[in-house]
């Protein structure tokens, strides 16, 4: 796309002061920096997905029994005896 503007003086001044304080010399690197400034503060960037999990508190995950929900006191704490005795061993 090509752009042909005309700025008033005062956006011609901002225009040189913003170019002088970010040593930006290059116009359609400015106008391509400002542009993605502020699209990003219209439209966030997805997340990833560690941001997804970090944000949702979510912890971990396990491999078990399929009815985990309805006997999971039985279920963990059989693992975690099993870990343990594991970890007892010479």
């Amino acid at each position: 796309m090509q752009i042909n503007i005309e700025l008033n003086e005062e956006y011609e001044s901002k225009l040189f002061y913003v170019q002088q304080k970010t040593d930006q010399k290059d116009l359609k690197a400015l106008l391509e920096a400002a542009i993605d400034t502020y699209y990003n503060q219209l439209e966030p960037p997805p997340k990833t997905a560690l941001e997804i999990f970090t944000e949702s508190g979510f912890i971990g995950c396990i491999q078990a029994a399929p009815n985990l929900s309805t006997n999971y006191k039985p279920i963990v704490s059989s693992a975690i005896q099993e870990r343990f005795n594991r970890s007892q061993e010479p």
